[in-house]
């Protein structure tokens, strides 16, 4: 396996999670205290991480995704909602891993940069239209070889307001080889 960029995108269906959350199913949670989503089946109703096959060893599509890669190899996560309506967003916001000091990869810092994506024109459809906006990408590197079972935090976000209506977090793996 050559070094390169990990990118994992965390798709997260908000709009089950906030039901969970609103009907009380699901405890809210609270920045410095979020709640856990679980592993495996439990987390996977709300949670869906996928990358490039290079990188996968198992669960693509999951929540406990499980990604290997060299030394020295850039890993990157952004997340994102596939629902249509937009109604929740979410937000990666704290990182924590448990590698009992292998120092397996380092602590992601976030990173906002430009985004342009195209649009479907109905004025002129075969001419898509361009648009800008900032994305954030959470950035780490490989250091040594090792695995680690890693935890995220998000938020999840009522769009309408603005506001907070739940913090969640769940616990995928990485597992890093020599380079």
């Amino acid at each position: 396996m050559s070094n390169g960029i990990v990118d994992i995108m965390v798709v997260v269906d908000a709009n089950t999670l906030a039901e969970a959350v609103n009907n009380g199913t699901l405890e809210a949670g609270t920045f410095d205290a979020p709640t856990s989503l679980g592993a495996w089946t439990t987390s996977d109703k709300y949670i869906f991480m996928i990358a490039d096959g290079d990188y996968v060893t198992n669960d693509q599509g999951k929540s406990e995704l499980t990604i290997q890669c060299a030394a020295n190899s850039v890993i990157r996560w952004s997340m994102t909602n596939p629902s249509a309506d937009y109604t929740y967003n979410c937000l990666l916001y704290n990182f924590t891993s448990n590698d009992g000091g292998q120092q397996v990869i380092t602590q992601p810092t976030a990173n906002l940069s430009p985004l342009l994506y195209y649009n479907y024109n109905p004025a002129n459809p075969s001419q898509p239209s361009q648009n800008a906006s900032l994305i954030t990408t959470w950035v780490a590197t490989a250091l040594n070889p090792g695995s680690v079972q890693y935890s995220w935090s998000f938020m999840l976000i009522d769009t309408a307001t603005g506001s907070a209506i739940g913090y969640m977090s769940w616990d995928p793996f990485i597992n890093v080889t020599a380079s």
